[in-house]
């Protein structure tokens, strides 16, 4: 699927580009920061292998959300993701293909930067 026209919603509203390279960092930041768990410890081949999996997996469940399976057209115009819901199929794509675990370590990443940006609203 061709990505150009695709915007991210963020918390704020704002719109912004696609950007699938931070989705893909996100998802091997959380495989290496249990890698000592799933015995990928050192291993940054086979962290960015199974990252590649899950990115792969993600998109493709992102794709089944917006494209009809007419097989007519393969483009995405005009489309908007909320950042949120790119964040729940992480999540839920960690804890099928990898481990809960490392989806867990997600969460729990995510928890922290909502705590962060809520602390940061107040100041």
């Amino acid at each position: 699927m061709d990505y150009t026209n695709v915007k991210i919603r963020k918390r704020s509203g704002t719109l912004v580009d696609f950007d699938g390279s931070k989705i893909h960092s996100a998802i091997a930041k959380a495989i290496r920061s249990t890698s000592e768990d799933n015995m990928l410890e050192h291993n940054d081949s086979a962290i960015g292998i199974l990252a590649d999996t899950v990115y792969r997996s993600v998109l493709s469940k992102l794709e089944e959300a917006v494209a009809p399976d007419d097989g007519v057209d393969d483009s995405l115009v005009d489309v908007v993701f909320e950042i949120e819901h790119i964040q729940d199929v992480v999540e839920e794509v960690l804890a099928n293909v990898v481990d809960f675990r490392t989806a867990k370590a997600y969460i729990t990443y995510r928890y922290q930067h909502a705590k962060n940006r809520d602390t940061a609203a107040l100041l």
